[in-house]
């Protein structure tokens, strides 16, 4: 799923801020009606009719993980064909005009020829379907598939995982209380970790004006909070890694004894990050990320293929050929740990990355 972009960052901060705070639309409300500025395949559909069933799915050209579930759609719509009405509807579109963006939307539509074999819509000009569909209803990422039935929103999600609950909807077996229960904790969680990323910003820029002590204490308090706890550790060790190397070392010291599923996390999250351009501060902040490579790699359940991988992420920065190939090497080793299919996608990553450490 892709992160919806209107091509500036105060657009994202702002649908993001309204999607936590502002959510009016769950599965079990009232469908908002069809609103959209112009229909590009199919038969148009004015109206949301009572005892049928829809499935509106958000998308764009410009978006990878859209096109990949254009096809699956498809197939969807040949298989509830009189049963299910399907619409794609176009929004966030990117372009120097409406019409600009017109053409290239029905372009794109008809070079997809029949593996877009369902009604497509535009969005209005002002965004008024994603507003109160996407918006209302805490979505910031596309694409996400809302099914309708007898005029009431009943699922929400991504639409490569709709066919089972689609399946349900239209045999009148789907538990929609159950899922709006669910779709609801998650909602405040993500409220809930919104928040906290908020106090995580301001805790970074009380650090940089000089409250350092009160800014330090502030991301203790929320390293205790689940939601952001690796967050605020990374953050707390990348601020104190530039200004204090002995206290960095210390607290990677005390990171790396910690227990629990994801208790490296930290650590390997502060490997990636990008060193101080302050030439006087780069040797020692190396020397801490080898202290974090170090640490990590000692906590064994965490040292799998995708840790190995990061650590070759670190070589590569340095142009460090040699253990970057070493690191690789170990990785391939590890594919056997990792499902089949997830070790096959793996590949081409750890392929790319021996292509770079090969090159003379």
């Amino acid at each position: 799923m892709v992160r919806i972009r209107a091509f500036a960052v105060a657009a994202l901060v702002a649908l993001s801020a309204v999607a936590a705070y502002a959510q009016s639309l769950a599965p079990g409300d009232p469908a908002p009606p069809i609103q959209v500025a112009s229909w590009v395949k199919g038969t148009p559909v004015t109206s949301l009719e009572p005892g049928k069933i829809y499935v509106i799915e958000f998308w764009a050209t410009w978006c990878g993980p859209c096109r990949q579930s254009i096809p699956h759609l498809t197939e969807l719509a040949r298989k509830y064909a009189g049963k299910v009405t399907f619409i794609g509807v176009d929004a966030y579109e990117r372009g120097e005009s409406t019409e600009a963006i017109q053409a290239n939307v029905k372009k794109f539509v008809e070079e997809m020829g029949d593996k877009m074999e369902y009604n497509v819509a535009m969005d209005q000009p002002s965004g008024k379907m994603a507003e109160t569909y996407m918006t209302a209803a805490g979505q910031n990422g596309i694409p996400t598939a809302f099914v309708v039935a007898d005029q009431k929103v009943v699922w929400i999600g991504h639409p490569m995982s709709m066919d089972e609950p689609l399946a349900k909807i239209v045999e009148g077996s789907f538990d929609v209380p159950k899922f709006r229960a669910a779709f609801l904790e998650q909602a405040a969680a993500e409220k809930k970790q919104m928040e906290a990323r908020q106090k995580l910003s301001a805790a970074r820029a009380q650090y940089a004006k000089g409250e350092k002590a009160q800014a330090l204490k502030a991301l203790d308090e929320l390293a205790k909070e689940p939601a952001v706890a690796t967050m605020a550790k990374v953050t707390k060790l990348q601020l104190i890694a530039a200004d204090d190397p002995k206290a960095a070392e210390k607290m990677i010291d005390e990171l790396g004894k910690a227990k629990g599923e994801d208790a490296s996390a930290p650590l390997i999250t502060f490997m990636m990050t990008q060193p101080p351009k302050d030439e006087a501060k780069k040797a020692a902040f190396e020397k801490l990320v080898d202290r974090a490579i170090a640490r990590a790699k000692a906590m064994k359940k965490d040292s799998g293929p995708l840790f190995y991988h990061y650590e070759a992420l670190v070589y590569q920065r340095r142009n460090d050929k040699k253990n970057g190939m070493v690191a690789v090497q170990k990785a391939e080793s590890l594919l056997g740990k990792m499902p089949a299919e997830e070790a096959e996608q793996f590949k081409p990553y750890l392929e790319r990355l021996k292509k770079f450490f090969s090159e003379q």
